[in-house]
């Protein structure tokens, strides 16, 4: 659970160092990042929303649209990796 929260709150590169931290203390398996893969390993972040927002009007418009399309493809692959 850490990990994922790692990511959408502080992005892919703390996620990862939070993973690799996990992996070396035995706490977390390579098979429990393979499971947590598909929903974790994304650029779908609230980083990533709130350049989307503050962009532009122009970029403010398909936000809705992006942030949907995103939600359903990390859902989709999440559910395909378990």
């Amino acid at each position: 659970m850490l990990p994922i929260v790692t990511k959408f709150i502080a992005g892919g590169t703390a996620m990862m160092g939070v993973t690799l931290d996990l992996l070396d203390q035995g706490l977390l398996t390579v098979t429990d990042l393979n499971r947590i893969a598909g929903f974790a390993i994304n650029p779908f972040d609230v980083v990533g929303v709130a350049i989307i927002i503050s962009a532009g009007a122009r970029v403010r418009q398909v936000a809705k649209a992006a942030i949907m399309g995103a939600t359903v493809g990390v859902l989709v692959r999440g559910c395909y990796i378990c």
